[in-house]
């Protein structure tokens, strides 16, 4: 667990004890190390982490360069190790004073003297879901080689979130929809994930807590999709139980795994027939076995096996 502006409010502590008997109950053996149970400040491995960022900045330069988008991603995110937020993004004012020269500027909003328009909003919305965040914790993580679960504690994700600059989507009834640059939580593909927000945050969400939030983000890295309840996004309901409240949903719960998602990290295939209320299939015959002879038809008028009136 690494976690970044520690000083700048009241980050929580991550349960890891519930989290470890969440685990049991599939018989999954969770140790917690000595570096996750007393949680690694940023500060102790500055050079990790500024690594990480000018993994992420390359990355993210690289697109912008090869999909035609002149803009100077240098110029625009930041490292500052001593920052609240994960990702930090300059200003449209003090980027487009720093751009180099033939770069792109930043174009305001319609009316706005320091607020980006949304086309722009939209395009480093695209650099912090593709690059950013998945470069950040590529590099973090060695690539998904490191053991564990690496998991990124902040009070937020990135700073234009705190600005209001998020971008605008069509959805899909002729409106538009507002999405965050970062929310409470993001997972990886490299064993690693994101989790967002102060304690007080979690104490008013009236969902779940900071160790369930982590479990959800947790159980994204182990391949768990979205649960119905609380308008949770690509909701795969098949997947969990249906009687159940699962962690994997936003909707108010106890903050556990559902009996599918504990099946799953059991190693069982859960869409099975005996898992979905249907009697399963006959074993095979053993290797080497003759198939079993069909019966003879019964002769007109003759008893059925074991007596009675035919």
């Amino acid at each position: 667990i690494v976690t970044n502006g520690q000083a700048t409010g009241n980050l929580g502590t991550i349960n890891l004890a519930t989290i470890k008997t969440d685990f049991k109950k599939a018989y999954c053996e969770f140790i917690v190390e000595h570096e996750a149970g007393t949680a690694t400040n940023l500060a102790t491995i500055p050079a990790e982490w500024q690594a990480a960022f000018n993994a992420a900045a390359a990355a993210a330069t690289a697109d912008a360069v090869g999909n035609g988008h002149n803009f100077d991603v240098n110029a625009l995110f930041y490292h500052d190790i001593a920052s609240p937020y994960t990702f930090n993004i300059h200003t449209p004012t003090v980027y487009n004073a720093n751009r180099a020269a033939g770069k792109w500027r930043i174009t305001m909003a319609p009316g706005s003297a320091t607020v980006a328009r949304n086309q722009d909003c939209q395009w480093i919305a695209t650099l912090m879901s593709d690059f950013f965040t998945k470069e950040f914790m590529k590099s973090l993580a060695k690539g998904g080689l490191l053991p564990g679960i690496t998991v990124v504690r902040g009070i937020e994700g990135c700073t234009w979130d705190a600005l209001g600059m998020q971008p605008n989507y069509p959805d899909g009834s002729g409106g538009t929809t507002t999405v965050a640059y970062c929310t409470s939580g993001v997972a990886t593909d490299v064993r690693g994930c994101y989790v967002w927000y102060g304690i007080d945050v979690y104490n008013s969400w009236g969902i779940y807590g900071l160790t369930s939030n982590t479990m959800h983000e947790m159980g994204h890295c182990y391949y768990r999709e979205h649960a119905p309840g609380g308008g949770s996004g690509g909701a795969q309901a098949a997947y969990h139980d249906p009687h159940d409240i699962c962690v994997m949903s936003y909707a108010n719960c106890e903050g556990e795994y559902c009996g599918q998602c504990v099946g799953a990290l059991m190693g069982f295939d859960t869409r099975a027939s005996q898992f979905q209320g249907q009697p399963p299939p006959p074993p095979p015959p053993p290797p080497g076995a003759a198939p079993a002879a069909p019966a003879a038809p019964a002769a007109p008028g003759a008893a059925p096996p074991g007596g009675g009136t035919p």
